[in-house]
């Protein structure tokens, strides 16, 4: 059983069996929610402030009402519903853990590799500690906006555009993120001009590399 504050005691976790678990709940005859649970891990993460240590994955604070509703956060109620049966199944993960294990299972169930992840997150019995509306990404604001975003998780550029390059799995679905498919271009044309003027400010190359450009940045390879 998972500790009285909610916290994941991993020697008690069979990761391989909860994987299979994530998957079948997952991926359906119906549908295919690897991307939607890759967004889910990523938001729940997202908020993060290294400043004070606020917000990020520890908590599952995106199960109260603050957090729940930012608009930010928009559809990724179904994905939590399609986990809720796992988290019921296996009292000795926290929600906060469960999710981000799902979220690294979901790339390796899409072909990607591997990614390790440490257990150990707990889930707060309240919303007390819920980030502010607003932390997260919003692509209509501009590729400055999003490095105030990601400089303040303690990323770079580099950081900036491999993250990003999440929004290549599966489609924006208005109901669902509040963007179209026009807004993921948007996006992508974001995070390109930040690679290109990350290249452009370096003006180095990595011993045994190519000039940098587009094809041989190091956030594209």
């Amino acid at each position: 059983m998972a500790s009285s504050e909610g916290r994941t005691k991993p020697s008690e976790v069979n990761v391989d069996a909860l994987k299979s678990e994530i998957r079948a709940a997952v991926i359906t005859r119906k549908a295919n929610a690897c991307p939607m649970v890759c967004r889910l891990a990523w938001h729940a993460s997202g908020t993060y402030d290294q400043r004070d240590g606020s917000g990020g994955s520890d908590g599952a604070t995106m199960r109260f009402e603050r957090e729940r509703t930012d608009p930010a956060n928009a559809g990724l109620s179904i994905v939590r519903d399609l986990l809720h049966p796992v988290k019921v199944a296996h009292p000795e993960i926290s929600y906060a853990d469960l999710w981000a294990l799902a979220g690294v299972s979901a790339i390796e169930f899409l072909g990607g590799p591997s990614v390790p992840v440490k257990l150990g997150r707990k889930d707060m019995p309240d919303g007390s500690t819920c980030p502010m509306n607003g932390r997260l990404p919003d692509a209509s604001q501009g590729a400055q906006h999003l490095r105030d975003v990601f400089y303040r998780m303690g990323f770079q550029d580099r950081d900036i555009v491999a993250l990003s390059g999440a929004h290549t799995l599966g489609r924006c679905h208005k109901v669902a993120a509040g963007l179209t498919d026009l807004g993921q271009q948007t996006l992508s044309a974001l995070t390109t001009t930040i690679s290109k003027t990350s290249c452009a400010l370096s003006g180095r190359r990595a011993s045994g590399t190519a000039p940098c450009n587009m094809k041989t940045h190091p956030a594209n390879s």
